[in-house]
């Protein structure tokens, strides 16, 4: 049946919406918006109901997939502030919706994409500024109700064809005039709501017969009479049950009041079980919110923890670094205060050795050995006579088989003694190069024995190995971004550059030196076999220096150089060579014995065993005794630390142990920046790193680490 509404009754759409907005702002939007989505996230109906949020635009980008993925069926935005529905997601992810709620927004346009709802059957969209519907609402074919009440709309042609709907609300539409004969097509509308003061076309007559009749007068242009009868014996009906209903009033009067008890009486009880539905949702959404909030404790709480734990772990590894820079910043004082030189005493000590060492030249030439060289000249007088056995051999058989041919005999003659003449000047020239080998021999022995050539040596590594760990440090700070904590490192590095340069040039001059006294002593020389017996007193003084060599272990030579010390490690071979050495008990006066005078060397000494004995309190001086005996060679590092312990050190620690223990540990510890397989083996001069193997750093301008101009490079000798 049609229903009108007067101008009265008609709200305006401007000032719904400024009321809408008043009352919005005085409510928590955000707080009733964030409760909506949990609501619709997590109870199983099948209802989306975000409306009264004061939304300008949808929430998320998602919201339509979850709408699709949670199956829900109606979507209520009412009382909103919503101009589109392009931030949601895409429309074809609605095809489950039923019910779509769009009232009391301010919407201009329906997109025309709306069409592809297939199944939706009730469609609100009241009190919007809409001018027009999408030309595509008509192939909404399962769309039952339509609401467009309170718009600016001013055409309804585009509603045709809607097989199945039945209800059309158009009032508050000031600008429509005209409903359209499109309206025919919609067989079952059978509820239209119109504004009949508005309506120009069709007539009020036309108007007040029902939808039925304004359908079929919009499709065949004529209303029947047939209808017009039924007007009127609607009316003389009417009369008629007025003049009755007069008659029945009286007797109906107790009836009606007993009907009116009985429906007060279920009208109490339905508000009686609408209060109790509503106390009983009340306290479930109360528990709902307490549980929300517990859980978000809870999660707040595992953070905290889990922060708490991660800041502990920082400091922690804050600390170590500090401390092994502190050990590092202890290690460069010292090996800048070495650069200023040798010390006096141990120059003394060298040229005493230099001396005492040409003297015995001369007292001893007599009394030399002579068994490998008588061994190697009759060695040769052997093969000469051998060479001449052959000959005569060979002589009379020739004799005996050419005497028949004396001109071939005399030719093969003289080819002989010409072979005889070239074997005996290469055995010359044989003898004449064995003297430069023998040179050459004790030239190397020199070398490899000289105390103070061993002291450079062991200089240059410990230099190379803390180069090595500060460009390790470097590596771990960039790991950790830790940038406050390492500002000195650079200065650190190039000063240990400067010491590598200063010990490399002092290495040169030592050598350099020992040329010189191969000279002297090749002036000095009177015999022969001179170079022969210089070799054989080498070999004899072999285990004392040998000792020197094989005694030191890495770990205490680290502990001399960080007190200080190392440059009267050679003073300390007196005490080593005796038989009943024990190192917990080297005394003051041993080290005063041993020509050690400087009370703070001593000092320092007694020092660095103390502090190497409470590291390696197990350590056996029995093991490096039986170094004695062995062939010279470079000493062996300690044994590595166990595997448990590794695991839970720091990066710092790992680099500084290594660095304690074995020298060559500390540059074999750290791989090619470029390549990532190889071990570094080249420092960069100027910057110092120590960061590329020996192929990448071929072609190599420019520090990768740095990016510093290279203008040398130097390669380690540990390797």
């Amino acid at each position: 049946m049609g229903k009108n509404c007067s101008k009265e009754n008609a709200i305006p759409v401007t000032e719904n919406i400024d009321a809408m907005e008043k009352m919005y702002t005085e409510a928590d939007y955000k707080t009733r918006l964030e409760q909506k989505l949990y609501i619709f996230k997590e109870t199983p109906e099948p209802i989306c109901d975000l409306s009264e949020c004061n939304l300008e635009k949808l929430p998320g980008n998602s919201l339509f997939s979850m709408i699709k993925v949670l199956r829900k069926e109606i979507l209520i935005l009412s009382k909103n502030r919503l101009k589109s529905l392009a931030s949601g997601g895409q429309f074809n992810e609605l095809e489950l919706l039923q019910v779509l709620d769009l009232n009391y927004n301010k919407f201009k346009v329906i997109p025309i994409e709306i069409c592809v709802l297939k199944n939706l059957r009730e469609l609100f969209l009241s009190n919007n500024l809409l001018t027009q519907l999408p030309s595509t609402i008509n192939r909404l074919k399962k769309l039952e109700l339509l609401d467009v009440s309170n718009n600016n709309i001013t055409d309804l042609r585009c509603i045709s064809f809607m097989p199945e709907l039945k209800i059309l609300n158009v009032s508050g539409n000031k600008q429509l005039k005209i409903l359209p004969p499109e309206l025919a097509t919609c067989e079952s509308l059978h509820d239209l709501v119109f504004d009949i003061e508005i309506i120009v076309s069709p007539s009020n007559d036309v108007l007040a017969t029902g939808p039925q009749n304004i359908l079929k007068f919009l499709s065949t242009g004529e209303l029947s009479a047939t209808n017009d009868l039924a007007a009127e014996d609607k009316m003389l009906m009417q009369s008629n049950k007025k003049t009755s209903s007069r008659i029945m009033d009286d007797k109906s009067i107790s009836t009606t009041m007993k009907f009116m008890e009985k429906e007060k009486f279920i009208m109490a009880q339905d508000d009686f079980l609408e209060e109790k539905l509503h106390k009983e949702q009340q306290k479930k959404k109360e528990e709902m919110l307490k549980s929300l909030l517990d859980q978000q404790r809870q999660a707040e709480s595992a953070v905290n923890q889990i922060q708490s734990q991660k800041d502990l772990e920082r400091k922690k590894l804050i600390d170590d670094i500090m401390k092994y820079e502190e050990s590092s910043t202890l290690v460069v004082n010292e090996l800048l205060s070495l650069k200023k030189g040798p010390d006096a005493a141990l120059l003394e000590l060298e040229d005493k050795a230099r001396d005492a060492l040409l003297e015995k030249v001369h007292l001893e030439q007599n009394d030399l050995r002579k068994r490998d060289v008588i061994s190697a000249m009759s060695q040769l007088l052997e093969q000469e006579l051998s060479l001449i056995q052959n000959y005569q051999d060979e002589r009379s058989l020739s004799s005996r088989v050419l005497l028949e041919n004396e001109t071939k005999t005399n030719l093969l003659l003289d080819d002989v003694i010409h072979e005889y003449d070239r074997n005996r000047t290469e055995i010359i020239e044989k003898v004449n190069q064995d003297e430069d080998w023998q040179k050459s021999a004790v030239a190397a022995l020199i070398a490899k024995n000289d105390a103070r050539s061993w002291g450079l040596m062991e200089q240059i590594k410990i230099v190379e190995s803390q180069i090595a760990a500060m460009t390790n440090l470097e590596i771990d700070k960039k790991k950790i971004n830790q940038d406050e904590i390492f500002n000195d490192v650079a200065d650190k590095r190039i000063n240990l550059t400067m010491v590598l340069l200063d010990l490399m040039e002092q290495q040169d001059q030592r050598k350099q030196q020992l040329r010189e006294t191969l000279l002297d002593m090749e002036n000095q020389k009177t015999e022969d076999d001179f170079w022969l017996l210089q070799y054989q007193k080498l070999i004899d003084s072999r285990g004392v220096m040998q000792s020197m060599h094989a005694t030191i272990d890495p770990s205490l030579g680290y502990n001399f150089l960080i007190n200080g010390v190392i440059h009267v490690v050679p003073f300390l071979l007196k005490i080593w060579q005796r038989k009943d050495f024990q190192l917990e008990k080297v005394s003051d006066e041993d080290l005063r014995n041993a020509g050690i005078k400087n009370p703070k060397d001593r000092q320092g000494i007694l020092r660095a065993i103390h502090e190497f004995l409470a590291i390696n309190p197990s350590f056996d001086e029995t093991s490096s005794k039986k170094l004695t005996d062995d062939v010279p060679g470079p000493s062996k590092p300690p044994s590595a630390p166990q595997e448990e312990e590794s695991t839970h050190k720091s990066p710092t620690q790992s680099a500084s142990s290594i660095t304690r223990e074995n020298p060559a540990d500390a540059v074999n510890a750290i791989e090619c920046v470029i390549c990532m397989d190889a071990q570094t083996r080249v420092i960069f001069l100027p910057c110092g790193h120590l960061c590329c193997c020996i192929d990448c750093s071929t072609s190599l301008v420019e520090c990768p680490m740095c990016r510093a101009s290279i203008e040398r490079k130097i390669r380690v000798i540990q390797a």
